[in-house]
């Protein structure tokens, strides 16, 4: 458990960085400082998961749903599952553990070459894709679930992402999207409608049981409000919908923009947005969750400059002293559960995944209220991808 100190010192770090390089209002900063204690959640006995300790327990009960021994298959011939972000941090863990756990998997990669394996992960299928473009997102996607259509796709893990871009940058083929929301929530909500097609038609071949959606998300959502998410995916959909709307809600995009907002938003979008997928499946055959891998230092502050960098590295020297901070492999341990771990049943509101348990969503709105604004972020997401698509004669597929 990390002590008292390492929280203060944690506090401290972001509090200053928050009030001196991002100029929110005080409230933003008292909302950021008060989520904290999340983000340093553990198990009751005070131990992360291992995600290799994860597997091993996994696997009994994997092959004892297949009847049989998967290992020995041909990669052609087992269950795959789609990852994003598997070329680093826990991404990378999580695609070790599902190659020796049976699997082939789906890699989607900026700038990675079609291969099918390598002599380290056993079945990976890479495939290149810019998810700074939805357009490739959607074509590269479409092509690479083609290639394994013959065999059942049992989940999609969503773990790529960007955080903390200094400015405000667009995505390469929407200028009107923002990047971090573009690639964290945007492309991520693509890549899960193109998928739920081929995860329905999977749902009796799976071994965890139903085939999962999982958007790796964070309790950085905490550090924003689903009133300012909400006007965000507005804004988004009303300035892709209207042309003539677009350079005024574009200026006031610009405006609004603060790195650490953006991306707590995109990380509450990624929830709304499971969520959403969730009630709208109902008790069908696909599963829809997020997860909250836990504070990890990977590479996703490489977009990081300036006082943000220096920020991070403080935060990183703060952690070498108190260790309290998960590992990657620590981080991976949550999504893989998530993925495959039988015979969990899921709220119908959709589920939040964190240590190794499932919990109900939950993002600081009343019960009431919770399905209204789920309904409405899920809608302004759809409406913002069918809009952008529709420009370049592609088409976002029915939930």
């Amino acid at each position: 458990m990390p002590s008292p100190l390492s929280i203060l010192t944690w506090c401290i770090i972001i509090l200053a960085c928050t009030l001196e390089f991002q100029k929110n209002k005080l409230s933003d900063v008292v909302r950021v400082v008060v989520s904290l204690p999340g983000m340093f959640r553990v198990r009751a006995n005070g131990a992360y998961l291992d995600v290799d300790d994860v597997a091993a327990t996994l696997a009994p009960l994997l092959e004892r749903e297949r009847g049989g021994d998967s290992l020995g298959k041909p990669c052609g011939e087992r269950p795959v599952i789609l990852l994003t972000g598997a070329t680093g941090g826990i991404g990378r863990h999580v695609l070790l553990a599902l190659s020796h756990l049976g699997f082939t998997i789906l890699s989607a990669e900026r700038g990675a070459p079609w291969r099918l394996s390598d002599p380290d992960t056993g079945c990976v299928r890479r495939f290149r894709v810019d998810l700074a473009n939805l357009t490739d997102v959607h074509v590269a996607t479409t092509a690479a679930l083609d290639a394994v259509q013959e065999q059942p796709l049992c989940g999609l893990l969503t773990a790529a992402g960007v955080m903390v871009v200094p400015t405000y940058t667009p995505l390469h083929d929407a200028a009107l999207l923002e990047i971090t929301m573009g690639i964290n929530h945007y492309a991520h909500a693509l890549v899960a409608r193109l998928a739920l097609p081929r995860l329905r038609a999977a749902s009796e071949a799976c071994p965890q049981g139903r085939p999962r959606f999982v958007a790796v998300s964070s309790n950085s959502a905490e550090t924003v409000t689903t009133a300012s998410t909400l006007a965000t995916l507005r804004r988004n959909a009303a300035a892709l919908g209207n042309r003539s709307l677009a350079p005024s809600l574009h200026q006031a995009s610009l405006a609004a923009y603060s790195p650490f907002s953006a991306y707590g938003q995109s990380k509450l979008a990624n929830i709304l947005y499971a969520s959403y997928l969730a009630q709208d499946l109902g008790r069908s055959d696909v599963q829809s969750l997020a997860v909250h891998p836990g504070l990890i230092f990977t590479n996703l502050t490489a977009a990081a400059t300036g006082m943000h960098a220096a920020f991070f590295r403080a935060a990183r020297a703060v952690d070498a002293l108190v260790h309290f901070a998960k590992t990657p492999q620590q981080g991976a341990s949550s999504p893989l559960l998530a993925l495959l771990q039988p015979g969990w049943n899921d709220s119908p509101g959709g589920s939040y995944v964190c240590d190794g348990e499932i919990l109900p969503l939950r993002f600081g709105e009343q019960d009431a209220r919770q399905r209204e604004v789920v309904e409405e972020a899920g809608r302004l997401t759809d409406e913002a991808l069918s809009a952008l698509l529709g420009r370049r004669g592609l088409h976002l597929p029915p939930p």
